[in-house]
């Protein structure tokens, strides 16, 4: 009896959260993200860190639309200030896929280089959101991001933020 009882607890608050979560994820709702990155793979020692702060507005179910900026910074090389615009899908309640476009005004700092460059790019994200409640999830994710131009480099990171759901 105790068994069955306690079945039916943890059924009500698991079927309470996704309820919860696709209210959150609903036509017309808001959600601001933030997120860092910093592990890489970039072929390079060098520390590198970023911090990416996102809005987004739900036009359909579980479909988002993104605007956001990034910082980032490679220590002894470059500072980069991105601007980043896209779109989103929730495949579940907490798996998701962004993808955006993303231009990038780079300022050179060492290797024998110094100016300033701007690169556009598209970023792709596979994450998961682990709602801690209605409005707030935890965000780890894989982040694949593409430069198109000549002599920067494809990487790949895990990053990891949070994100509020309005």
């Amino acid at each position: 009896m105790k068994k069955l009882l306690l079945l039916a607890c943890v059924s009500v608050i698991a079927f309470s959260t996704v309820r919860a979560q696709e209210e959150s994820l609903s036509a017309g709702s808001l959600m601001f993200q933030t997120s860092i990155t910093g592990l890489e793979v970039q072929f390079t020692d060098d520390f590198n860190l970023s911090l990416v702060v996102r809005g987004g507005y739900f036009i359909a179910d579980k479909l988002p639309i993104l605007a956001g900026v990034g910082l980032q910074h490679v220590k002894d090389f470059a500072t980069t200030l991105g601007l980043q615009a896209g779109i989103g899908y929730f495949i579940t309640n907490g798996l998701y896929l962004n993808a955006l476009g993303t231009l990038n005004y780079i300022s050179l700092e060492g290797y024998m280089m110094s100016g300033n460059v701007s690169v556009f790019g598209i970023i792709g994200e596979l994450g998961y959101a682990l709602f801690l409640n209605k409005h707030i999830a935890i965000d780890p994710k894989l982040v694949l991001e593409v430069p198109f131009k000549e002599g920067y480099k494809t990487s790949l990171g895990l990053g990891c933020g949070f994100t509020i759901f309005f």
